[in-house]
């Protein structure tokens, strides 16, 4: 009779573990990083070249937001037709998207980096509080999804 409840509980443990392998898995196929860009204030930083516009930025050591904190990506279109990345972070991303996004970090810059490579600069207008975020950037249909698939790791 216990051996039904034994295969039961190693089931479990299966389930389990293949799922602790796919979020590392996902997390080793992409490296996403939302960073505050420097100011002042800046005591660490690293300095990163924006995509396409050759521009240098002075991005904090500081680490926001990263790919552990995404739930799952799709390609989308903005508001203007453009290729975009939208993202739906957990429970843990959208706290720290609301922290990085509170009122009081209004009209700071947000460098969001895409495998080392600073992919658009961002200005924090409004608090966001549902864990949803939309990379903008000059981005083809082609990147956005092959992004996409590496951020759901695909």
């Amino acid at each position: 009779m216990n051996k039904p409840a034994v295969f039961s509980i190693m089931t479990v443990l299966l389930i389990v573990s293949c799922m602790i392998s796919a979020k590392t898995s996902r997390a080793q196929s992409i490296n996403l990083q939302f960073r505050f860009v420097c100011d002042s204030a800046c005591s660490s930083y690293e300095k990163f070249i924006l995509r396409n516009t050759g521009k240098e930025y002075l991005l904090s050591e500081n680490i926001e937001i990263d790919q552990d904190d995404v739930e799952y990506a799709r390609a989308e279109r903005d508001e203007y037709g453009s290729n975009s990345i939208f993202i739906q972070l957990d429970k843990n991303g959208a706290e720290k998207l609301s922290v990085l996004t509170a009122e009081e970090n209004h009209n700071r810059k947000v460098g969001i980096i895409i495998d080392s490579d600073l992919v658009t600069v961002a200005v924090i207008k409004v608090h966001v509080t549902n864990g949803k975020a939309m990379i903008k950037g000059d981005f083809t249909a082609e990147d956005v999804r092959d992004i996409v698939k590496r951020i759901n790791g695909e």
